[in-house]
């Protein structure tokens, strides 16, 4: 990013003129005070001709042999020379010529702003950033732009804290001269130390005030950092306001899912999805939340084709369980059952989740003997695997292999009241 690209900062040429033709004023601040010496006056007039024919080799030259006599070490000198090292975009050359420049007449802006377009050009930013604020500084005219420039340069230097400090002080200083592109940059330096509060006005101007898809960045922007600010209510009622406002634009459907996701109102979510499902085809990610927000609210029906959909791409074990969880919901027991057992039902994590399907077909006895299994195999679940064991053999009227179950299960403390009591109501019931 060269925000400035287009300006050309190198502004001797005004200055070469003058003292060509002797004229009294045209310097600025900071420029040596009065004439320069005759051979000074002769050497700029050689070169003036030069410099508009584009002959800068002819001029470096003519200058730096210059520089070997006694009056060629004059401030303005080195101030021309400085200037066609940079338009030959020799900016190494530019440098070792201007900062001896400008530490001795540190009050010469023009002489600062070249410095700044040569560390600039070769990345040293943070230091292009102390060229233009001092350019600022020792201006008569307080060009707003240097300001702006020292801020995207510590930008570009990763100096984030100044780059804030400086688009204030610009913001302050010069509010009715502030442009848009100055606005956008500074929004990015404040999300840059994290201070999205600040930043949303900001956003919300911009996204008034540009058009076409700027405009929806913006507004995108604005909904982000409502959200990430915690300001819920106001991002709701930006994203209905867009999708009624345009309702055959998709992002705002898909922007509105994510709000009322992020609110934990899922059938909103739901239907604010399904919208944009029908405006634009939904990504597989997608469409695994459009099937999950099914599967959560209780409409397995829709959620188990669209996981069956996406495993024939990729077999994730994840989607594995929630289609077994959506054939559950349904009562597509046995269905459940055969993709577990295709799908490592031999695996000791997956032992509760066999027993847990059997149990709910009501195959009694089948569960009790998968509960025992995974209780022998998964010793983080065997606590309430025996207490499942106990309760399927009760079920299957197999009352003495339901009380050495709901035995062993009640060694285990978070399950010893409730074994104990079932123990308790078989005695009572025999």
């Amino acid at each position: 990013m060269k925000p400035y690209s287009r300006i050309i900062f190198v502004v001797f040429i005004a200055a070469v003129l003058a003292v060509a033709i002797n004229l009294p004023a045209a310097r600025a601040a900071g420029a040596p005070d009065g004439d320069p010496p005759l051979a000074v006056r002769r050497v700029l007039a050689d070169v003036g001709p030069l410099m508009e024919r584009k002959a800068y080799d002819q001029a470096v030259a003519r200058l730096e042999a210059f520089r070997s006599e006694v009056d060629g070490r004059h401030p303005m000198v080195g101030f021309v020379l400085g200037s066609a090292y940079l338009l030959q975009n020799d900016f190494e050359r530019a440098k070792g010529i201007l900062r001896p420049l400008v530490a001795e007449r540190p009050a010469w802006p023009d002489a600062w702003l070249n410095l700044a377009k040569a560390c600039y050009e070769t990345g040293d930013y943070g230091a292009a950033a102390d060229c233009f604020a001092a350019a600022y500084e020792h201006s008569a005219e307080k060009d707003p732009q240097h300001l702006y420039f020292c801020a995207t340069a510590r930008m570009l230097a990763k100096q984030n804290t100044g780059a804030v400090a400086a688009f204030e002080r610009l913001f302050q200083a010069h509010p009715g001269q502030v442009k848009a592109q100055w606005k956008e940059h500074y929004v990015h330096a404040l999300l840059a130390v994290d201070q999205p509060r600040r930043a949303l006005p900001l956003v919300k101007e911009l996204a008034r005030i540009a058009n076409g898809e700027a405009r929806v960045r913006w507004q995108e922007l604005t909904l982000h950092l409502c959200l990430q600010a915690g300001m819920n209510a106001e991002a709701r009622a930006m994203a209905l306001d867009l999708t009624r406002e345009e309702p055959t634009t998709a992002r705002w459907w898909k922007a509105l899912a994510h709000v009322e996701l992020s609110a934990g109102r899922h059938a909103e979510a739901l239907a604010a999805l399904t919208v944009y499902g029908y405006l634009q085809p939904l990504t597989e990610a997608e469409q695994q939340l459009w099937a999950d927000l099914n599967l959560q609210l209780d409409i397995p029906g829709r959620a188990a084709p669209v996981y069956d959909r996406l495993l024939q791409h990729k077999n994730d074990p994840k989607l594995i369980e929630k289609l077994i969880s959506a054939y559950r919901q349904e009562g597509r027991y046995d269905e459940a059952l055969a993709l577990l057992d295709r799908n490592g039902a031999d695996d000791p994590a997956k032992g509760m989740l066999r027993a847990d399907l059997l149990y709910s077909a009501r195959r009694f006895t089948e569960a009790a003997e998968a509960y025992r299994r995974a209780a022998l195999k998964n010793k983080d679940a065997a606590g309430q695997a025996w207490l499942m064991a106990g309760y399927a053999a009760w079920q299957d009227n197999d009352l003495e292999t339901s009380r050495q179950a709901f035995r062993r299960a009640s060694v285990f403390k978070q399950h010893k009241k409730a074994a104990l009591s079932a123990i308790q109501q078989i005695e009572a019931i025999n």
